[in-house]
């Protein structure tokens, strides 16, 4: 689960192929983002808290609009199922992270799929 950065929201991953926005003064669920991925893992908002990501079982990275819920662009990410993606604190890059290997996705619009690889320890 991750928060929206104005703290009014946080959005949840689920195995059920969805994420999920929800108030959280309320605990009501706002909107239910769904892609064609069977099942989400890990899940972070961005910096400007207008994306979500979400991470899935098999190594991908799909990203939602949280204003309109639209899924606007997905990424392959091989190995990096069990861990949530981090934005960088520009919003440019994210880091899934699996097993100590860390990987950097270009996420800019139009999308450049860079990839590079990156030490994590």
């Amino acid at each position: 689960m991750a928060f929206t950065t104005d703290e009014t929201g946080a959005v949840s991953a689920s195995l059920d192929g969805t994420l999920r926005l929800w108030d959280a003064s309320t605990g009501d669920e706002v909107r239910r983002l769904e892609g064609a991925d069977p099942a989400y893992w890990g899940v972070s908002v961005s910096p400007d808290g207008r994306e979500a990501t979400g991470v899935t079982l098999l190594g991908s990275i799909r990203l939602w609009d949280l204003a309109d819920g639209m899924t606007n662009r997905r990424r392959e990410a091989p190995e990096t199922h069990d861990l949530p993606a981090t934005f960088t604190p520009d919003g440019r890059l994210l880091m899934p992270t699996h097993s100590g290997r860390g990987l950097c996705i270009g996420i800019s619009s139009p999308p450049t799929c860079c990839w590079r690889a990156v030490s994590t320890g």
